[in-house]
C-alpha cells in the first residue's frame, strides 16, 4: 500500500513538471500584437510585429507557392514548411481561416500564432519523450529529473516561442533515438523501417539527422557482435527507408548545384559558408576570436541553462563515460557527432545547442540519482540531496524568471 502511494506521489511530480514546462512555453504567445500602429492609412486599429529572421523565413516559405523540385529556401529542410502549410490549409478547409491575404494584420497575426502553437506543441511533446526515454532505459527518478531540467531550461523555453527548425528537429531526433533503442531491443524488420523513416524525417529538417543512421549501424553491429551484421537485410531496409523518405520530401537534393547554391541568401551553400566564417555578417561578429568547442561550455550553456546545470552536464557526461553501457554509449555517440559538427563552426548561435539538451539532461539526471544513492553515510546522503535540490531549485527559478520576459 505504501508503495502504491509513493508511486502516485511520483506520478504527480512528473505531471507537475510537465505542466510547469508547458505553462512556461505558452507564456507570451500573443507577443507582437500591439495597438501601436505605424500604418498612416489608419485602416487597422492594431498591428502585429515580429523580428526573428529564421521564423519569418520559414513562415514566408510556407505561405509562398511550394515547389519541391526548386524551392526558394534550401538552408532548412522542407518538413517544417510542409507541416505549417498543411496545418494552415487544414484550418482553411475546415474552419474557413484565410491565411493568404498577408496585407491584413489580422491574417499575419493568425499565421504567426498558428506557427508558434506548433512550436510550443513540439516542445511539450519533447518533455513527454524525455520522460519515456528516462523511465525505459534509466529509472523513474532519472526520467523525472530529466523532465524537470528540460522543462525549465531557458534555451528550450525561448526556442518554443519561435517557429524555427530547432524545436521540431529536437523532437524528431529524440523520437528517432527512442525508436532506435527499441529497435535494437526488438530486432524486427518493421522497427528498422520505422527507424529509417524517422531518420529521413529528421534529415528533412536538418541534414545532420542522417548521422542517426550511423548510430543505428553501430548499435546494430554491437548488438549482433559481428562486423558482417552490416550485410543483414534489416539494416539495409532502414537505410533504404531513410533515403526514400528524405528524397520524397526533398527531391531537389538530387540537384547538387541547386541544393548547395551559395548566391541565394537562403541557399544551403550560403548558410554553410556563413557558418564556417568564410564571410562576416553583423550578427556573426560576436563569434570572432571565440574558441571552438570551448566557447559553448564557457559562454553558451551558462546562458542557456545557467552555470549550475552546465557544471552538472559535465559531471553527467563524465559519469556516463565511466559507467557506460549500450544505451548510454549510443546517446554519447549522438552527442559527440552533433557537437563535433556544430562546435567547430565559427558561427555559434545558442539555438544550435537545443538538440543536445534532452540527452544531456538524461545523463545528468542519471548522475544525480547515482550521486544521491552512492554515499554510505546518512549525512553524506543528505548533503548529496541538498546539492541536487539546490541545483534544480536555482534552475527552476532561472527558467521561470526567463519566461516572465515574454509575459510583458
Amino acid at each position: 500500500m505504501r508503495g502504491i502511494r509513493e508511486q502516485i506521489k511520483f506520478s504527480y511530480c512528473v505531471i507537475l513538471c510537465i505542466i510547469l514546462g508547458c505553462s512556461l512555453r505558452f507564456v507570451g504567445l500573443t507577443r507582437g500584437d500591439s495597438s501601436f500602429v505605424l500604418d498612416e492609412s489608419g485602416q487597422s486599429e492594431r498591428a502585429f510585429y515580429h523580428f526573428h529572421p529564421d521564423e519569418t523565413a520559414l513562415i514566408q516559405a510556407a505561405l509562398d507557392p511550394i515547389d519541391p523540385l526548386a524551392p526558394k529556401i534550401t538552408s532548412y529542410g522542407m518538413l517544417p514548411i510542409y507541416f505549417l502549410r498543411g496545418v494552415l490549409e487544414f484550418n482553411s478547409i475546415i474552419f474557413g481561416q484565410d491565411f493568404k491575404n498577408q496585407n491584413s494584420p489580422d491574417r499575419v497575426r493568425y499565421v504567426y500564432f498558428t506557427a508558434r502553437i506548433l512550436a510550443v506543441l513540439a516542445s511539450c511533446l519533447t518533455l513527454y519523450l524525455v520522460w519515456l526515454l528516462g523511465t525505459r532505459w534509466f529509472s523513474d527518478q532519472t526520467g523525472l529529473l530529466a523532465v524537470c531540467v528540460v522543462a525549465v531550461a531557458p534555451i528550450a523555453i525561448q526556442l518554443a516561442h519561435f517557429y524555427t527548425v530547432d524545436g521540431l528537429f529536437t523532437l524528431l531526433i529524440l523520437a528517432t533515438v527512442y525508436v532506435l533503442l527499441r529497435t535494437l531491443e526488438q530486432p524486427d524488420w518493421r522497427w528498422y523501417v520505422l527507424t529509417g523513416i524517422l531518420i529521413g524525417l529528421s534529415a528533412a529538417i536538418r541534414l545532420i539527422g542522417l548521422s542517426a543512421g550511423f548510430i543505428l549501424l553501430v548499435g546494430h553491429m554491437a548488438h549482433q557482435r559481428q562486423l558482417k551484421a552490416i550485410l543483414t537485410p534489416p539494416i539495409w531496409l532502414a537505410g533504404l527507408s531513410a533515403v526514400l523518405c528524405l528524397l520524397a520530401l526533398q527531391p531537389f537534393l538530387l540537384d547538387y548545384d541547386l541544393t548547395f547554391q551559395d548566391t541565394n541568401p537562403y541557399g544551403l551553400g550560403f548558410a554553410m559558408d556563413w557558418a564556417r566564417g568564410e564571410f562576416l555578417t553583423i550578427w556573426s561578429l560576436v563569434d570572432i576570436h571565440t574558441i571552438p568547442y570551448l566557447h559553448h561550455w564557457s559562454h553558451l550553456w551558462p546562458l542557456g541553462v545557467g552555470w549550475p546545470l552546465t557544471i552538472l552536464f559535465v559531471f553527467g557526461l563524465s559519469y556516463s563515460l565511466w559507467k557506460i553501457d549500450h544505451q548510454k554509449g549510443l546517446i554519447l555517440l549522438w552527442i559527440g557527432i552533433y557537437f563535433y559538427v556544430i562546435g567547430g563552426l565559427q558561427a555559434k548561435p545558442i539555438r544550435y545547442l537545443l538538440p543536445m539538451l534532452p540527452f544531456l539532461a538524461l545523463l545528468s539526471a542519471d548522475f544525480c540519482v547515482w550521486f544521491i544513492r552512492s554515499p554510505q553515510f546518512a549525512r553524506a546522503r543528505k548533503l548529496a540531496i541538498g546539492i541536487c535540490a539546490a541545483i534544480f531549485m536555482y534552475s527552476t527559478i532561472y527558467g521561470v524568471a526567463f519566461a516572465s520576459l515574454y509575459a510583458g
